[in-house]
């Protein structure tokens, strides 16, 4: 588990993870936007999990191994 931690792109994941289930199963921002801010607003989540996981894989430079 000592391994996992060490990963940035493993971490914001994790985050971004947490984010999403939050968001998605709460619904806490629905209330006091409308449908389509919503709507867009869950798209940027998504969009900035997924674009950030890319860009983190894409500087990796050591395998979790050798760190």
């Amino acid at each position: 588990m000592s391994v996992i931690t060490k990963s940035k792109t493993i971490d914001f994941n994790l985050a971004m993870g947490m984010v999403e289930a939050i968001h998605g199963s709460l619904q806490l921002f629905q209330p006091v936007m409308t449908v389509e801010q919503f709507a867009a607003f869950s798209l940027i989540i998504g969009m900035v999990h997924a674009i950030g996981g890319v860009y983190l894989r894409t500087i990796t430079t050591k395998a979790l191994s050798e760190k």
